[in-house]
């Protein structure tokens, strides 16, 4: 059994045993679906509980500022929502910079959905993508800076302060967040009404969607010799997903017959106003290579501190620069994989995990082994002028006579 968390199509699918056939895969719901189901219709693991990416809306602090998030289509039509907002002495945008996901949660909106900006998936997935249109996602992250929109400490607080100012009905959205946020404001005040609506279009006619990751989900290995006991610990999963899903207290993929959780009454609600909402797998874990996150953390500390052009282009140029190391070494790493299980010729897997030829595996090895070597020059060099050469000079002196600053020094030998 594999537990796949998020990457079942993305890292294991060639693993995996189809199970598209199975008495519960028509029940899976549209949010899951999104995420799981491959281009053929096969699914590769049962996915019974999910959280959803959407934005965060604080009911009351819209009402009191005359806004209708109903009525939120486009990036264009959120900034003028925040500006009425901010007229009505409220925060209209409470998002952190200290969280990666200031910089990476929204950026299909403009980089990858169909009716978006740009389409740069195919690019990203091989790893050639230029990062030259990310600009467009600084360039309007930057009008919240402008315009007064976030927390003048937005650099330096967390979702724990987040939530607290959304329980105290001081602000108004928070961009790409999981619906766990709305049930930890209305648990610290009852009073709130929260609901959620999709990530915004980055123009007219382009796709409203929200990240979906994988919860607890299943998988089985397709060479396993025990296949009808892997299929019976799934079905008796999917037969009890009802009291799992409690447990765990996520939004449920399977019919529920409990009381609907917090999160899928939200979802449920949105899907109401927005019934063409499009469900993908989380940005980062689909188009980006693993160890991008910690990247766009870092990334996203940046930009707080400056959002001039300068600024924009060296962050531009240190995801590239980490976006391709993390890229050849995922390939890398892939080989050497392939090569454990004593697979041979071409295999097709998923993006940043394909497979390579030993040759080529060996060359990009080396090429590391020589970037590594050429960093470490400077420091072998620093180390030769300050220690080595003054010890060396030290052990020449000791076998003079000398007051340290007389140029006559006499020869005593040992």
């Amino acid at each position: 059994i594999f537990e796949t968390h998020g990457w079942s199509l993305i890292r294991y699918k060639e693993y995996l045993t189809d199970l598209s056939e199975e008495s519960w895969a028509g029940d899976l719901n549209k949010a899951a679906r999104g995420v799981i189901e491959d281009t053929d219709g096969k699914i590769y693991t049962l996915m019974t509980t999910g959280s959803c990416l959407g934005t965060a809306v604080n009911m009351n602090v819209c009402e009191a500022a005359g806004v209708d998030p109903w009525s939120i289509e486009t990036w264009e039509d959120f900034n003028a929502a925040c500006d009425k907002i901010k007229e009505a002495g409220y925060t209209p945008i409470a998002n952190y910079f200290t969280s990666a996901g200031a910089l990476a949660n929204a950026d299909g909106s403009w980089l990858n959905y169909e009716g978006e900006q740009f389409d740069d998936s195919a690019a990203m997935l091989d790893g050639s993508w230029d990062w030259a249109d990310y600009k467009v996602v600084l360039d309007y992250l930057q009008t919240w800076f402008d315009n007064g929109y976030l927390y003048e400490d937005c650099g330096t607080i967390k979702q724990a302060d987040a939530i607290e100012r959304c329980a105290r009905n001081e602000c108004a959205f928070i961009v790409g967040i999981g619906t766990s946020y709305q049930a930890a404001v209305v648990a610290q005040n009852p009073d709130v009404k929260m609901a959620m609506i999709p990530i915004c279009a980055s123009q007219k006619g382009g796709a409203r969607f929200c990240g979906i990751g994988e919860g607890a989900s299943f998988g089985i290995w397709k060479d396993t010799d025990e296949m009808d006991v892997c299929k019976a610990f799934l079905n008796y999963v999917a037969e009890n997903a009802d009291g799992i899903n409690a447990a765990a207290g996520e939004i449920s993929t399977l019919p529920s017959e409990t009381t609907k959780s917090y999160g899928m009454q939200m979802m449920e609600e949105m899907e109401s106003h927005f019934p063409n909402v499009f469900y993908d797998n989380l940005w980062d874990r689909k188009y980006m290579p693993s160890g991008m996150w910690n990247v766009f953390q870092v990334a996203a500390g940046m930009f707080c501190e400056d959002q001039s052009d300068d600024s924009k282009q060296e962050i531009i140029d240190y995801l590239k620069e980490n976006y391709t190391d993390l890229y050849e070494a995922a390939q890398i790493d892939g080989a050497n994989r392939f090569k454990r299980l004593n697979q041979e010729g071409s295999w097709k897997t998923a993006p940043f995990f394909k497979f390579i030829s030993r040759e080529d595996g060996q060359k990009m090895e080396k090429k590391r082994k020589r970037i590594l070597l050429s960093l470490s020059i400077p420091a072998f060099l620093l180390i030769v002028i300050f220690m080595i050469v003054p010890l060396g000079n030290a052990l020449r002196v000791s076998f003079f006579k000398w007051n340290g600053y007389s140029q006559k020094m006499k020869f005593i030998g040992l």
